[in-house]
């Protein structure tokens, strides 16, 4: 059972996504330093973000070309809007 153990969570868009666990239980010494875990959270935060943004944007970027087919009067096929 370790003594001190260390928990760092991913928080995106308001809700945790993972959280990083770690201990030393193995080798018996102390934790050191987390500023490198903190860094690597960020940046897999700053992942996850860019990469949600990307799906919305491509969800909006086909709301609207459908939506601009439909103004233009475009017609429908089965390989949709033409």
């Amino acid at each position: 059972m370790p003594n001190v153990v260390v928990a760092i969570h991913i928080v995106v868009d308001g809700m945790i996504e993972a959280v990083l666990y770690g201990d030393h239980v193995l080798a018996g010494e102390p934790i050191g330093s987390i500023k490198g875990l903190n860094l690597l959270t960020i940046e897999a935060r700053l992942a996850v973000e860019r990469n949600s943004l990307q799906v919305e944007l491509q969800r909006v970027e086909e709301y609207y070309r459908v939506w601009t087919e439909l103004r233009i009067g475009g017609t429908w096929n089965d390989r949709g809007f033409v």
